[in-house]
């Protein structure tokens, strides 16, 4: 089972949950993503869990909802087979793009890392994939 200090967890981010575990809530971190849930490792094992209706009314953007990487506030439910995310805590750090086509916006692929690598194949032109020759 995976403890919050393997997870990343450390005093700054103890010290910004600490409203939220006035309210009984626990800490977890997003590992993946859907459209509508998150799975979330957090002290007791992983659970998928749903966003919260008010989290989902009151984010301006999508940017905003909890994405891979995200330290969340969780209220586990069903004896720790399911949650919901009520709160995002801020990020540190935020590996993002343009939202692909002609759509505007900032798409965030992923949070809170400290270590980010790109890669890409040696056998074709990524700028050339998809193209017309």
């Amino acid at each position: 089972m995976p403890t919050l200090r393997t997870l990343g967890w450390d005093e700054r981010y103890a010290a910004a949950f600490a409203p939220h575990a006035r309210e009984g809530l626990v800490p977890g971190r997003v590992t993946a993503e859907n459209r509508t849930n998150r799975l979330v490792a957090y002290e007791g094992g992983e659970l998928i869990a749903e966003l919260a209706g008010r989290l989902l009314h009151e984010s301006v953007s999508p940017s905003e909802l909890p994405k891979v990487g995200d330290w969340i506030a969780l209220e586990v439910r069903d004896s720790g087979a399911r949650g919901t995310i009520r709160a995002v805590l801020e990020r540190r750090t935020q590996f993002s793009r343009k939202f692909p086509g002609e759509r505007t916006g900032e798409q965030v692929i992923a949070s809170n890392a400290d270590i980010l690598f790109i890669v890409q194949g040696l056998d074709r032109d990524f700028n050339q994939i998809g193209r017309a020759s």
